[in-house]
């Protein structure tokens, strides 16, 4: 080995020392750093990986610029006499092919009843295989579907109704008469329509929706009152639906079980996406059943199932039957699973992979724990370079108000591992899943963009993040909270509430309560004495007001009478000290409701553990 020239030897006399020694500092000082990230790597490539395989698919789905009515042709194309649906209730088992065939009658009914593209056709349905199939119809002539939640009542109804413009109303025979109360559009019960006689032939569409067009509209709840109608175009539907197959581990093979409502994204885009995008077979039922919830899992041999922190809830207190040890489940996917019952849940149902998921219909800041981490809605690699690629953070917040804390310059300020905040993401038009489509009124869609100062959509979700990068749920800012799977908006709660003249002021919120997911509605109520002396008469109007206008998830549970309520000084209601307080109410009255005889009935905590919610 030839001798280094001079000069090298005193390059690195002179340099070699205060190098090593920088190194040296530099591992010291960032050796937490270094010791979590090395314990995090395995994760963070798993998803890095998932991550770059999405958005190949994503790539390629836009270069082809094919509505998911074409990506459903090549589904069929490749798995013809496959099991596409079993509809357990109506005992319908559809092949692949035999689904196209449905698709397609609906598509020639509704072009017969002069649907064209663009148009809006409303859809008040349960579960069932001819729900999927009337909004592929649509989708297959270009039309857009209304996805409408099927308890909703009188005004509820209407104002979903209304914003969707839909030019007609596809509805279940049992649900019929309450939309026809409604609406003076043309309602056609699925009984009517006579699908059978329409040809199966494909129908000719003048105008076919392409990646970016719109696919349909599904109701969130919003701070308005009333639920928003959010836009849904065919490339975000694809993009949920591929995150079953590289995100959570769905398969060709697997038989998914849909048992939570169709109308929202989790079953009606994530579990039958499974069977569009990935040619799965999806087993629907018309509603979940503590009962029959793993017979129908082992019945039809499934492999996957989806949830919500509820459901966990109601097997896990459920007598155990012997299908939770016969079933093949081996996947859960949904959102909500709390910490106290996770482990106690995948023990007990032998469950392999719980993907815990977190985020909303409409909104880009979405996350994932795929990796079975307890009581973690997701995950973010703690790498700062990261927020280049996928720029979803939290910020610190004004936990009461939900309003973003800036600094000197007026920019928002980001967490650090260990706060709490709002979860937040930035918005790139350049990039298809992060963009914000937005809902049907502009106003709405204007109130959840916040500017860092660049444009982001704004969760209103309070997080928490640890050290090692995974997020927790806290809570939620706003006017809504999340009860039976549901969200609820205590501004259409409070709405109800103002034709009732015995108030003096009302103020409804969720509280936590032992043993049950979410958050149980209350109402704090100051009755005017003026105009009633009987507290019993006066809830019961309030139930009246209550049954005949909200559905059953959004009707408080809990009633609390109070002398007077907290207010500001331009007498806006304070409800955060309330919320704190829940079930604490002092010397105040509280009140619970009785589901058997539809009445507010005094309550004790003693009452608190044999309640059944």
């Amino acid at each position: 080995m030839s001798p280094s020239a001079p000069w090298v030897d005193e390059v690195l006399r002179l340099f070699a020392v205060p190098i090593v020694m920088c190194l040296v500092h530099w591992l010291a000082m960032n050796a937490d750093f270094l010791r979590r990230a090395v314990r995090t790597a395995p994760r963070d490539i798993r998803g890095a990986l998932a991550v770059l395989r999405l958005k190949f698919s994503m790539k390629r789905a836009l270069k082809s610029d094919r509505g998911i009515q074409d990506i459903l042709l090549d589904t069929v194309a490749r798995n013809r006499k496959k099991v596409a649906i079993v509809d357990i209730d109506r005992e319908i088992e559809w092949t692949f092919e035999e689904l196209n065939e449905n698709v397609n009658r609906y598509a020639r009914f509704l072009q017969g009843m002069g649907v064209k593209p663009n148009d809006v056709v409303a859809l008040v349905l349960t579960n069932s295989a001819h729900y999927v199939a009337a909004w592929l119809g649509c989708a297959k002539i270009g039309a857009v579907s209304a996805w409408i939640n099927t308890n909703l009542r009188h005004s509820s109804l209407q104002h979903c109704l209304d914003v969707s413009n839909a030019m007609l109303i596809l509805a279940d025979d049992e649900i019929l008469q309450g939309v026809r109360e409604v609406t003076e559009k043309p309602v056609f019960a699925l009984s009517e329509v006579n699908v059978g006689e329409q040809s199966t032939y494909e129908p000719v569409c003048e105008e076919p929706p392409r990646f970016q067009s719109r696919l349909c509209l599904i109701y969130t709840s919003g701070t308005t009152g009333l639920p928003k109608a959010a836009v849904i175009k065919h490339l975000r539907f694809y993009y949920i639906a591929k995150s079953g197959t590289f995100v959570f581990g769905c398969k060709h093979s697997d038989r998914i079980y849909v048992c939570l409502p169709m109308y929202h994204t989790s079953a009606g885009v994530l579990g039958i996406g499974q069977t569009i995008v990935n040619g799965s077979t999806c087993v629907i039922a018309r509603k979940f059943g503590v009962r029959r919830f793993w017979k129908d899992c082992v019945r039809f041999e499934c492999t996957v199932g989806q949830y919500i922190g509820e459901i966990c809830r109601y097997l896990l207190t459920a007598e155990p039957c012997e299908e939770e040890k016969l079933h093949k489940v081996r996947l859960m996917i949904g959102n909500g699973l709390r910490p106290a019952i996770w482990t106690q849940f995948v023990d007990r149902f032998r469950i392999a992979k719980v993907a815990e998921l977190f985020g909303s219909t409409e909104g880009t800041s979405n996350l994932v724990n795929f990796v079975n981490k307890v009581g973690s809605c997701g995950f973010i690699p703690i790498y700062p370079f990261v927020h280049k690629f996928y720029p979803v953070m939290l910020y610190q917040a004004d936990l009461e108000t939900g309003e973003l804390l800036r600094d000197d310059e007026g920019r928002a300020i980001p967490c650090k591992p260990g706060e709490t905040g709002v979860l937040v993401c930035k918005l790139r038009r350049k990039d298809p899943i992060l963009q914000f489509e937005g809902y049907i009124d502009p106003k709405d869609t204007e109130k959840r963009i916040v500017h860092l100062p660049e444009p982001a959509f704004c969760s209103g979700d309070i997080l928490e993040w640890d050290d090692l990068g995974y997020f927790y749920f806290k809570d939620r800012t706003g006017d809504t909270f999340r009860w039976k799977g549901e969200n609820v908006s205590t501004t259409e709660v409070e709405s109800v509430l103002q034709a009732v003249v015995a108030l003096e002021d009302s103020i409804v919120f969720g509280v936590q309560i032992p043993s049950a997911e979410g958050r149980a509605g209350m109402i704090a109520v100051v009755v005017d004495r003026r105009q009633s002396d009987s507290i019993a008469d006066v809830l019961d109007l309030v139930m009246q007001r209550f049954a005949a206008n909200l559905p059953p998830y959004a009707v408080p549970i809990f009633v609390r009478v109070c002398s007077e309520v907290d207010k500001t000084g331009t007498f806006k209601l304070r409800k955060v000290r309330l919320q704190q307080e829940g079930l604490n109410c002092g010397d105040d009255a509280v009140f619970v409701l009785d589901t058997i005889i539809k009445r507010y009935v005094p309550f004790h905590k003693e009452m608190l553990h044999k309640l059944k919610f």
